[in-house]
């Protein structure tokens, strides 16, 4: 078969991750906090929409001090958008105690050596992805690195990101929206000329 008879189609690649079930099956206490800060980095930094519970699987792997679960998360679909949209409601790890406990040295030293700039280009150059999207990510990136320098709990860090529940009618924009939408008001006065709103 020639490459030019190929019929190319758009697909996903995924690894089976074997699992005794999802987060949702277990009490969040069962979780190491360190393994649902990284979940949180994680989600934070690709500003992911889709965080529930059926989207992290539980593992039990067993070492030295017996068995202990581990966390993998899974189905990033709905990940690096365009936009600021996200709800509270959708992002299970911000109900979960772990999520106000301070950072730990291992993951503020990981948040700190972060570089949205360099790896936005990197997933620009090797797959292709729009450019508002990666300014967004670049956007979450440096929102993670303030706040863990000035002591955030991810939950405080998530509550600056993420809107309110879905009961708000019409929606709120969460702060970072905020921030955001004051930063391009004040640019396109700039490059107007004339004089802005934003406070």
């Amino acid at each position: 078969c020639s490459l030019e008879l190929a019929m190319w189609k758009i697909g996903a690649l995924q690894t089976f991750v074997s699992n005794q079930g999802t987060v949702g099956d277990f009490a969040p206490s069962q979780f190491k906090t360190a393994a649902v800060h990284r979940i949180a980095v994680l989600d934070i930094r690709i500003v992911n929409l889709d965080r529930n519970d059926g989207n992290v699987l539980v593992k039990r792997s067993s070492g030295s001090s017996g068995s202990r679960l581990e966390l993998a998360p899974i189905d990033h679909g709905l990940s690096l958008p365009d936009r600021l949209e996200v709800h509270v409601d959708d992002i299970g790890w911000m109900n979960w105690p772990q999520a106000k406990e301070a950072i730990g040295e291992a993951e503020l030293k990981y948040i700190r050596n972060l570089k949205g700039e360099e790896d936005a280009k990197l997933l620009e150059n090797l797959l292709g992805i729009r450019r508002e999207c990666l300014r967004l990510m670049e956007t979450t990136t440096k929102l993670l690195q303030i706040g863990a320098r000035h002591g955030l709990t991810l939950f405080e860090i998530g509550s600056i990101l993420y809107r309110g529940d879905y009961s708000d009618a019409p929606p709120t924009p969460s702060e970072l929206e905020k921030i955001i939408e004051r930063c391009v008001d004040v640019a396109q006065t700039v490059i107007s000329g004339g004089t802005s709103s934003a406070t």
